[in-house]
């Protein structure tokens, strides 16, 4: 929230603006590996392609249980790489018009998952 509210602070210092953007990535790295039980860790793109690769090749050759898990395990980094890349371009897209304001959709995407853990548990 107060990455998006930047733009009407007056007086930040220089570093303010890309450590709020840098303390938003490390909660959102940290939610995505308690919600996954540290399987996934949102910000290592590179990571997840290659574990992705992994599990392809762990299917072909599992049967039974096994198979099923790594598949579910496979659809997450798919679900994770997609979500990564449709934040990318939504932000692109929509960044010259709102500028700092589109903070507030991430915002409020994890206050959403927040309340809903809450209600759940």
């Amino acid at each position: 929230m107060l990455v998006g509210m930047s733009d009407h602070i007056n007086g930040l210092h220089p570093v303010t603006f890309p450590a709020m953007v840098l303390f938003s990535i490390g909660i959102q790295n940290a939610m995505v590996s308690l919600t996954t039980s540290s399987l996934i860790k949102a910000s290592q793109m590179t990571g997840v392609v290659n574990e992705l690769g992994v599990d392809i090749a762990e299917i072909f050759h599992s049967e039974g249980e096994k198979r099923r898990l790594i598949q579910r395990e496979a659809l997450l980094r798919v679900i994770v790489m997609c979500s990564f890349l449709l934040g990318a371009m939504f932000s692109v897209a929509v960044f010259p018009t709102l500028h700092t304001k589109v903070f507030y959709f991430p915002a409020g995407i994890i206050a959403a998952v927040i309340v809903h853990d809450i209600i759940r548990f």
